[in-house]
């Protein structure tokens, strides 16, 4: 594996009933050849954030030629659009806490309805929009033909 610092780290070939995890995609690193073993499991799997609104760079660039298509594309398009749905009443919450304390702050009776503070930033829920949509154009780009 190449570290940081650009040197590499050789990790020893784990015991039976031992594992070795890392986050292939972000660390740079080769398999030994599995000769002279008596058996090598090899597991890739992916990870996506459990928070929504973090950075999910989740891609199906490994897997897609070696997966039953309608499978794949059906957990995955599922999945992102959970994550879509929870990222918007995320902010659909927040939105609403933004209004309660512009209300309570305006008005001293603290009636809904006529809230004289200005709740919603249009150049945030521009930022958030595009953010989203550029979330759902990769859920469509992990599934371009085999071939591209």
């Amino acid at each position: 594996m190449k570290k940081a610092d650009r040197s590499t780290l050789k990790v020893k070939v784990p015991q039976m009933g031992c594992i070795v995890i890392l986050q292939g995609r972000y660390i740079t690193h080769t398999a030994a050849p599995a000769a002279d073993m008596p058996e090598r499991i090899t597991i890739v799997t992916s990870f996506r954030p459990k928070n929504p609104t973090s950075l999910d760079e989740t891609t199906n660039a490994n897997v897609r030629n070696k997966s039953h298509l309608t499978e794949l594309y059906f957990q995955w398009t599922t999945c992102r659009l959970d994550v879509l749905a929870q990222r918007a009443h995320i902010a659909a919450q927040e939105l609403r806490e933004v209004y309660e304390r512009n209300v309570h702050e305006s008005d001293l009776e603290g009636k809904k309805g006529l809230c004289r503070v200005e709740t919603v930033e249009i150049k945030a829920i521009e930022a958030w929009v595009e953010d989203q949509m550029k979330y759902t154009k990769q859920i469509l780009h992990e599934m371009r033909p085999l071939d591209q």
